[in-house]
């Protein structure tokens, strides 16, 4: 467990690299999305005061506990695998940023689920790749 010293410089880590993953500048009001594993909420706690303070939007969505994740792909079919929640899309598109807080509960919950079907899709899929003007890169 990381020390609330040690997540305030981690959370300035992952601002710098936010920053430099991008050539232009962040502008005020932009839209971050942070999707976080339960694991890592006082993380994203500190990580959404610092984006508040730079005048940023940060869009929090929790991601599944291992038991959510674990009965999804047991028990989901072809469909549902492959399901965008609504609006989904839409926050894809609109977004200037995106920070994934990735701290599973447990590394070995989906054992006995075929890797087929885990490759399919799942829950929490990412957004497409933008370029840094904001719209999506070309195939």
């Amino acid at each position: 467990m990381l020390t609330k010293k040690q997540m305030d410089k981690y959370s300035d880590v992952l601002l710098w690299a936010l920053k430099t993953a991008r050539k232009g500048k962040f502008k005020k009001n932009e839209i971050i999305l942070i999707r976080f594993d339960l694991a890592a909420l006082k993380m994203c706690e500190i990580l959404q005061g610092k984006l508040l303070e730079m005048g940023m939007n940060p869009v929090l969505r929790l991601g599944l506990t291992h038991k959510m994740e674990h009965n999804f792909y047991a028990k989901a079919n072809r469909k549902q695998l492959v399901f965008l929640g609504p609006g989904e899309k839409e926050l894809c598109e609109d977004i200037n940023g995106s920070i994934y807080l990735h701290a599973p509960e447990s590394l070995t919950h989906l054992r006995d689920i075929d890797p087929k079907k885990t490759s399919t899709g799942g829950p929490f899929v990412p957004c497409p790749q933008k370029n840094w003007q904001g719209r999506q890169k070309s195939p």
